[in-house]
């Protein structure tokens, strides 16, 4: 007998396509907060990084020097509002091969934001309120056909952000916070296309329990709830612009600190496992099944 088990097991793996990319970046940075005439707050930041990349394989290499900067002003007014407008810059040269074969561009990140910190004397908490606008060059995205690459387009983000932070008592406290986010492709003719894998509304609330007394003493519960909005597919792929549902997730957690140094944690993630589909592009990708997570940690 001489059976034959499974495939020929004398393959030659170096035949396969693979690619080798040494991939190195530096970066030096200087930033500096200061308070000018007791209610205005200034910050400032500057950022070099130089970054280069080589493929051996087809010898392509790609380098670039970026410097980014970024700026912060807040006025702290009378009854606790807080206006305030920030600029930053952000630079990244992501490691890989894009669909067309080739290193990709650098990414850069240009955002403005002006928003409202509240701290009301009437709540032991804070509301903040923020609207922001993104310009992003080089990032990577979908061609239509199951590959990544550098857009040739920038990508223009814009939104709004609400988040409350309250204690309702000494030990209990709660957060929740909402996003609304619209991002767009625009190519040199003007034309709009909205970006895949981004929802439109994001909706996060939180709440913790601490518990002071009796046996449950120095127990830590707490629950949150996730909404994702619906997103799109990428244009021109299978579904081109097809909707991708919304979803809710629950999450929870429980903490306890079984000495006043070690403190025991355990987070589940997506409790019910729902299964949902997070984002599509070319492909669609579900979210993260329900996961736990057990952390020991000590405080010195």
């Amino acid at each position: 007998m001489n059976p034959s088990l499974g495939w020929n097991q004398a393959q030659n793996v170096s035949a396969a396509p693979h690619t080798q990319i040494k991939s190195r970046q530096l970066g030096f940075y200087l930033q500096n907060s200061a308070r000018i005439a007791e209610h205005y707050i200034l910050g400032l930041g500057i950022r070099h990084d130089k970054a280069e990349q080589t493929e051996y394989t087809s010898t392509q290499t790609v380098k670039d020097n970026h410097t980014s900067y970024s700026a912060s002003f807040m006025y702290e007014a009378p009854f606790g509002l807080n206006p305030y407008f920030s600029y930053s810059e952000s630079f990244n040269l992501p490691t890989g091969l894009s669909g067309n074969q080739s290193l990709y561009d650098p990414n850069i990140t240009r955002q403005y934001e002006l928003g409202l910190k509240y701290l009301p004397t009437w709540l032991d908490g804070t509301i903040s309120v923020a609207g922001f606008r993104a310009k992003d060059t080089g990032a990577l995205v979908g061609n239509g056909l199951g590959a990544t690459v550098s857009s040739s387009n920038p990508i223009y983000r814009k939104g709004l952000e609400l988040q409350a932070d309250v204690n309702f008592t000494s030990n209990w406290n709660g957060i929740l916070a909402y996003t609304y986010t619209k991002a767009e492709e625009k190519n040199t003719a003007g034309e709009k296309t909205r970006r895949p894998l981004i929802p439109t509304n994001i909706l996060v609330a939180k709440t913790t329990y601490n518990f002071t007394e009796g046996f449950l003493k120095d127990l830590t519960l707490g629950a949150g709830l996730r909404y994702i909005g619906h997103s799109v597919t990428s244009k021109g792929s299978l579904y081109s612009h097809a909707r991708v549902p919304s979803a809710t997730v629950v999450d929870l957690m429980a903490r306890y600190a079984i000495t006043p140094n070690w403190i025991a944690q355990v987070n589940i993630d997506n409790i019910g496992n729902r299964r949902y589909i997070a984002g599509c592009d070319y492909y669609c990708y579900y979210g993260a099944e329900r996961r736990a997570t057990v952390n020991f940690s000590y405080k010195f």
